[in-house]
């Protein structure tokens, strides 16, 4: 910044102060007002009302810090003195400004150790709210976990959620406390952690609450499940099947969305719930409730029909989309669904997104009498330069699991021929290289010339990697979550380069060894030591056949 303009700012500020002090005010008082009302008040009333107050007015009240602590030290009144450690762990938490402020943190472990028990609460909860998260703070809320007050140990469970994956050990702890309000404060604790796999260990802690008498207990644990739990967790399945048949609608939910992220054929009975959310639920739960539906597997094969309506139906694209990763999610079941998915596929007015799932669940849905049936429909959109570039490559993966029998239908050949020979740009890059693939392994010593060029460009291109699979997976909703998430993620492993070679490989050395600048980037692949293994081994073979 000038200085010219650093100025400007200044004067602006300096303007703007007479606004801003009159928006700092808490019941018409700004915070040297009661800060005064704190120190001259003889009425232990009055000055616990002060210092709410300037709780309330949160970073407005920084500058009343040093006051407060002085007030603290001098007042002999418990509930002024609970109502001071509070105020200033709330004024904490509303301001980066006291991080590092060793007297708080001294004030506030000495209110942990109160004999007063809302005193210590109010400790405990201060500690939660400071920016420094020492080794100190940390052993007093840990201390603080053995207290005989559940209201202690309820405060000290939310504030050690607050210090990350160093405070696991005590949560791990406090998930079996026998008071419910404590558990439950410790399970939403595990929510502030960023290390979902550190959170995963406590998996057989956790499952227990799921058949909690408190509602909000088993929703706490609910809200954590719903985000760790995996396929392999198959022991979490017979507990969250006990909130699914429970009352509360919120639980219901949020424990059917937990048993998709699991799979399978025993989370099947989620399948009704899931249903009824998507029918019922807001935006957000409408998405999770069709992307569950997926993570069930082919055991969801009885909602196709509803899976197809919202495909064709649905206003929301990315509902629609997360129809058609379901659809493929269910496989062969699916097959109901093709002439939609080949006529969203063939919409340019689609979204890109869209068609990709639908073809997508194409691939998934494998090559069954119908798939055949719409090979021609999929040709006339590979063929087509004027249909995207990305829905025209994952089209060739639909058409991938017909395999050999391609060779003998009519016009595939020919499509994948104008494909390669398609000049080269950003965008049609993948779908060059996916058609020379298909010409290379399926037409082999057939393969047009063009086929050739193209494997060349692939050879050189290391950004590609192999698909491995699309996962997906959603998180539970709630009032206190403010929403839930959905996520699909393509994950790709290797080097994508040996698609090109395993295409070399099938057209013969007759077709390749004549290339020169083909044999020289494979000579590269093939003395490669740090290339992925199976590139390099492959290629060693190629130019070995070669000779």
């Amino acid at each position: 910044m000038s200085r010219y303009l650093l100025i400007a700012s200044v004067i602006a500020l300096c303007c703007a102060v007479p606004s801003l002090q009159a928006q700092d005010k808490f019941l018409a008082k700004n915070a040297g007002e009661w800060v005064s009302q704190l120190k001259t008040n003889l009425d232990a009333k009055q000055r616990r009302h002060a210092a709410f107050a300037l709780g309330k007015l949160g970073s407005r009240a920084v500058p009343s810090l040093p006051e407060m602590k002085l007030a603290f030290a001098k007042e002999k009144d418990a509930k002024v003195r609970e109502a001071l450690v509070y105020a200033m762990g709330e004024i904490c938490r509303d301001s980066v400004g006291t991080n590092g402020d060793v007297d708080l943190e001294r004030i506030f472990i000495s209110a942990a150790n109160n004999q007063d028990t809302y005193v210590r609460r109010s400790g405990v909860f201060a500690l939660g709210c400071l920016g420094n998260k020492s080794r100190e703070s940390l052993q007093a809320l840990e201390t603080a976990l053995g207290d005989s007050e559940a209201i202690v140990r309820q405060n000290a469970a939310w504030a050690l959620g607050q210090f990350g994956e160093a405070a696991l050990p005590m949560l791990k702890k406090a998930l079996h406390d026998p008071d419910t309000l404590v558990k439950r404060d410790a399970a939403g604790a595990l929510l502030q952690m960023k290390d979902a796999d550190k959170v995963h260990e406590l998996l057989k802690d956790i499952l227990p609450l799921c058949r909690d008498k408190n509602s909000e207990t088993c929703r706490a644990a609910l809200n954590v499940l719903v985000r760790i739990v995996e396929p392999k967790d198959r022991e979490a399945i017979e507990p969250l099947c006990v909130p699914l048949k429970g009352r509360d609608l919120e639980n219901k939910r949020n424990a059917a969305l937990a048993l998709s992220n699991i799979g399978g054929e025993e989370t099947a009975i989620a399948l009704p719930v899931l249903l009824e959310a998507f029918k019922n639920g807001d935006a957000d739960l409408r998405k999770q409730a069709v992307l569950a539906i997926r993570g069930i597997g082919p055991s969801a094969a009885r909602v196709v029909p509803d899976l197809i309506a919202v495909l064709r139906d649905d206003k929301d694209a990315e509902i629609r989309g997360y129809a058609a990763l379901a659809l493929g999610g269910i496989g062969k079941a699916s097959e109901p669904a093709i002439p939609l998915l080949v006529k969203k596929i063939q919409d340019a007015g689609e979204t890109t997104d869209t068609r990709i799932q639908c073809a997508m669940a194409m691939a998934r849905i494998g090559n069954g009498a119908a798939a055949v049936a719409v090979v021609p429909d999929l040709i006339g959109v590979v063929g087509n330069p004027l249909h995207d570039a990305k829905v025209r490559e994952r089209v060739i993966w639909a058409l991938r699991v017909h395999g050999a029998e391609l060779r003998n239908m009519n016009g595939v050949k020919e499509a994948f021929t104008r494909v390669v020979m398609e000049a080269r740009t950003e965008q049609n890059r993948m779908l060059r290289y996916d058609s020379a693939y298909m010409l290379g392994m399926i037409w082999q010593q057939q393969a047009p010339e063009p086929t050739l060029d193209v494997l060349t460009e692939y050879l050189h291109d290391d950004s590609i990697k192999i698909f491995d699979k699309t996962v997906s997976g959603v998180g539970g909703a709630s009032a206190e979550t403010k929403g839930g998430t959905t996520a699909v993620e393509e994950r790709g492993k290797g080097d994508g380069r040996i698609m090109a070679v395993d295409a070399l490989k099938m057209m013969g050395p007759g077709r390749y060894a004549g290339r020169a600048p083909l044999m020289k980037q494979l000579r590269v692949l093939a003395a490669d030591n740090t290339l992925y293994e199976p590139l390099r081994t492959k290629s060693i073979e190629l130019v070995r056949m070669a000779k």
